[in-house]
């Protein structure tokens, strides 16, 4: 195992693999958000306006008040998932021959995307500020998200006919995402792009 890397990404060889490690880019305003969100959640769920429903017990003058019991669990869950990802999460991605696998990782558990050879139209630098608008608030959850990044890979087609662009490398800036496209690339040239799509 041959390992190198940036200030912000750590690459190394596994057998005839390259896998490159990021960690996920914090956003310090969800940071905080997730967090109060965490903190006001708990109040409204064990002694505000629910506290009487594990008093009177679950009656169906009460299905109400458990339905808003369920959504506020769903998103406790989703809260702590954010910020977790937020925190620790790492961007992992290993290419081969064989196939490119994108994944989002809280310690060492996550989600992947895997990519087949024969049907990526190319790894390269993204012309597009994935993160323009970082500082607002819109609520996609980013650990579900695998359209953030400086290094794109195209894969596919939407139903309008035009090429899928999935990204990594949001803690990258724009000359580390150019190391890495070139990293990958000397090594397996057939992900090289033969014209760049408008991402």
């Amino acid at each position: 195992m041959n390992a190198l890397g940036g200030g912000n990404y750590a690459f190394e060889t596994i057998g005839s693999t390259y896998r490159v490690v990021f960690p996920y880019r914090k956003e310090w305003l969800r940071i905080v958000s997730s967090g109060l969100v965490l903190v006001v959640l708990p109040y409204l769920l064990f002694f505000g306006n629910l506290g009487p429903l594990f008093a009177t017990g679950f009656t169906p003058v009460n299905l109400t008040t458990l339905i808003i019991f369920g959504v506020l669990v769903v998103v406790a869950g989703l809260m702590v998932l954010e910020l977790l990802w937020q925190l620790v999460g790492k961007e992992v991605v290993e290419v081969s021959d064989d196939a490119v696998v994108m994944a989002h990782q809280i310690f060492g558990i996550g989600l992947s995307k895997r990519f087949p050879a024969d049907k990526i139209g190319g790894i390269f630098v993204s012309q597009q500020n994935s993160w323009a608008g970082v500082g607002s608030m819109r609520r996609d959850y980013r650990f579900f998200n695998f359209s953030r990044g400086w290094v794109a890979l195209t894969s596919g087609k939407s139903l309008l006919g035009r090429p899928l662009t999935y990204r990594f490398g949001t803690s990258l800036d724009a000359s580390e995402a150019g190391d890495v496209v070139t990293l990958i690339l000397s090594r397996f040239p057939q992900y090289k792009v033969e014209s760049r799509p408008a991402d």
